[in-house]
């Protein structure tokens, strides 16, 4: 059947001819047609409309919803920046609750007993303190006071850390950022406890980092007591400058050290006998928390190691004029000859430079050192990130180096013994000068009353028997039997102090000994 609009066009053609019949008929039936399209087109008209009206209605629907869909992304956004301050807060209410765990446990912490320890205390803070005020005849009594004050810290700290009593201290030392801890870390095996790392300032506190005779590892945080309180990895990690600030005081007042037990890499040979102390850099720096004391605390830990391993970053290009510095008043104020303080160089971060520049810097740096009469036992390029020493080094090479030092025959006990000894010693040359001279002067005297007796006879000697006696109550006999009984009392002392290390250090390795079965 035709369509609607090629009916109509039929019955137009058809009406359009003058001859055409039934023209009534054809005019009917095209009306018809005409009604039919005018209600389709009525039809269409009013669906339009209700479409026209649908379409502004979800246009309506879509600008509410985009509008919806706006807020919504608005209030998701404000949820998320929320969730990130409550996330931060929750972070830091942690972190403050682990500082105040760490503090509680630091302060809290009981010293293990040792009576031998409290006398030696007892002998230095109080004996010692009242003998050196009476006594006089030593000149330098403040290096004397600073010595025995150095022998107590050394003998807590192997009171506290037995392990050390047999190790050989080698201080890791150089500027901040110049890549001690990852120096360090390049030595620990995998799987151990790794120091933290950074760019700006890390290390807060000494961390004294030694092999551990079992895969276990060990934390130990020591209180300014000589006691100890274990702590996990993740405190550990977080010791650092920006960390430690929080505290809102120096913690290294409560903790001055902690000690790492951790199993260690065989990359330079096995070397059981070594503890290596990683230090704070000796320049504050540009970064947030680093701390003046933080030279003082490195100056303390390299002057009580028996080696040092200086450590900078070869990007830097040399060894600056402030290291230098450093390390001539080093060398000059612990009064230590480069024989008994050897010295090996470590340009770190070798891996970013290429080996004709390498070779340069490391020319340079010998030169420097040379011309400050600066000896070092050897200078390497080395990459902590590949653990590879890079060309060929001036001098020994750091295994080399490493295996000298771990030869070194150690005797903590010996060596501490030999320091009171030192200055008991001094004591006693002092205090045996002033006798001599005591004893000369009386002697001379008495010579100028004879000779005063000969010359002018009884009148003028008589004259002078008031300076005689003003002389005589300086340089009487009392005066040198004075003397001598400091002499006595300066051998008690020394032998006392002596007995009292013995007895403390060996007390303190009989408790982990036992410490250790019970584990």
């Amino acid at each position: 059947m035709p369509g609607v609009s090629d009916r109509t066009y039929e019955l137009v053609t058809r009406l359009a001819k003058f001859w055409t019949f039934k023209r009534r008929a054809i005019a009917s039936e095209l009306t018809e047609q005409l009604s039919v399209i005018q209600k389709q087109l009525d039809d269409l008209i009013e669906a339009n409309g209700a479409l026209s009206s649908e379409l502004h209605a979800a246009r309506r629907r879509s600008i509410s919803l985009e509008s919806t869909l706006a807020q919504e992304k608005a209030k998701k956004a404000s949820l998320h920046e929320r969730n990130e301050e409550l996330t931060a807060t929750n972070t830091k209410l942690a972190e403050e609750r682990e500082r105040l765990r760490l503090i509680k446990s630091l302060l809290s912490v009981e010293q293990q007993k040792n009576d031998e320890l409290k006398k030696l205390e007892k002998l230095i803070n109080e004996e010692y303190r009242r003998f050196a005020a009476e006594e006089s005849s030593l000149v330098d009594e403040a290096r004397a006071a600073f010595d025995l004050m150095g022998v107590l810290h050394d003998v807590k700290l192997v009171v506290g850390m037995p392990g050390l009593l047999d190790k050989i201290r080698v201080a890791v030392a150089g500027g901040f950022s110049a890549g001690k801890s990852t120096f360090i870390n390049s030595l620990i095996a995998k799987g151990g406890v790794k120091l933290a790392e950074g760019i700006t300032p890390v290390t807060a506190v000494p961390s004294y980092v030694m092999r551990s005779e079992k895969t276990k590892t060990r934390i130990r945080a020591y209180s300014h007591f000589g006691a100890f309180t274990e702590i996990d990895e993740s405190t550990y990690a977080r010791l650092n400058h920006d960390y430690m600030k929080g505290f809102g005081f120096d913690l290294q007042r409560i903790m001055p050290f902690v000690a790492l037990e951790t199993p260690m890499s065989d990359l330079f040979g096995v070397f059981k006998h070594l503890c290596f102390v990683d230090t704070p850099g000796y320049n504050a720096g540009s970064g947030a928390g680093s701390t003046g004391w933080d030279r003082k605390t490195a100056h303390d830990v390299i002057r009580e190691a028996s080696a040092l391993i200086w450590v900078m970053n070869i990007t830097d290009g040399t060894i600056g004029s402030d290291g230098i510095s450093f390390l001539e008043q080093f060398l000059s104020q612990c009064d230590c000859d480069q024989e008994h303080m050897p010295i090996f160089v470590v340009l770190n971060q070798a891996d970013k430079m290429p080996e004709s520049d390498i070779v340069a810097v490391m020319d340079e740096v010998k030169e420097l050192l040379d011309d400050v009469s600066i000896s070092c036992r050897g200078i390497c390029a080395y990459s902590s990130t590949k653990k590879e020493v890079y060309t060929n080094g001036i001098g020994m090479e750091l295994s080399e180096f490493l295996s000298e030092i771990n030869k070194i025959k150690t005797n903590s006990i010996g060596n501490i013994v030999n320091r009171i000894k030192k200055v008991f010693g001094l004591y006693s040359l002092a205090i045996w000068a002033d006798i001599g001279l005591l004893e000369k002067r009386i002697a001379e005297l008495n010579s100028i009353k004879m000779r005063a007796l000969q010359i002018g006879g009884r009148e003028l000697h008589k004259n002078m028997t008031t300076i005689f006696n003003e002389l005589e109550k300086d340089l009487s006999k009392s005066s040198v039997e004075h003397l001598k009984k400091q002499l006595v009392e300066c051998d008690r002392l020394k032998d006392e102090m002596i007995k009292s290390v013995e007895n403390a250090i060996l007390t303190a390795i009989e408790t982990e000994y036992h410490s250790v079965n019970r584990l």
